[in-house]
């Protein structure tokens, strides 16, 4: 068995011990383009001049939405519970951005910024001053690249087409910074 066999392996009996219940040679043969990180941060300051971005690799790997939605659709993750602390905001991201990259072995962006009740534009009750981790990815898409902001937490997807504000559920998304990988 060969080095990439062995990780792939590992990665889904990981996977499989914590529920994931995907089998990520489904997505083996999925269409995946190159944007390169210029390229990426272009993309992000076209949609948000003043987000901070943070580009952890070179190039990025792109897909259709098809298997976004197969993949989001499959996975788990929304049906775990919230925990203050425990498993909150960025454990959701962090765990969501790695099953993407090991599944779909595409790129990620996780979001920080504002999470804002959508009827006062305030934070939420009891949750301080309301910053929130969540992800987005870019797709490719017949009339160019589409963006798409997902919230782990329950599972809202929602496309982004340039309204100045950003609502899935009840919340309002502010966008600050974009770390991609």
């Amino acid at each position: 068995m060969n080095t990439t066999d062995r990780i792939k392996l590992q990665s889904g009996n990981i996977l499989t011990k914590h529920g994931f219940k995907i089998q990520a040679e489904v997505f083996d043969n999925i269409r995946r383009d190159a944007i390169s990180s210029e390229e990426m941060i272009r993309f992000f300051k076209g949609h948000f001049p003043q987000i901070r971005t943070s580009m952890k690799d070179t190039n990025f790997k792109i897909t259709e939405l098809e298997p976004w939605q197969n993949f989001i659709d499959k996975c788990w993750l929304k049906e775990k519970q919230w925990t203050a602390d425990d498993f909150d905001c960025d454990d959701f991201s962090d765990t969501f951005g790695v099953f993407a990259k090991l599944v779909l072995k595409v790129s990620v962006s996780k979001i920080y910024g504002r999470l804002l009740n959508k009827d006062t534009e305030k934070p939420f009750e009891g949750t301080g001053m309301g910053y929130h981790y969540w992800y987005s990815f870019v797709v490719i898409d017949p009339n160019g690249k589409r963006l798409y902001f997902y919230e782990p937490i329950n599972g809202l997807m929602v496309q982004y087409l340039g309204q100045q504000k950003i609502i899935m559920g009840s919340g309002m998304y502010v966008p600050e910074q974009v770390i991609c990988n």
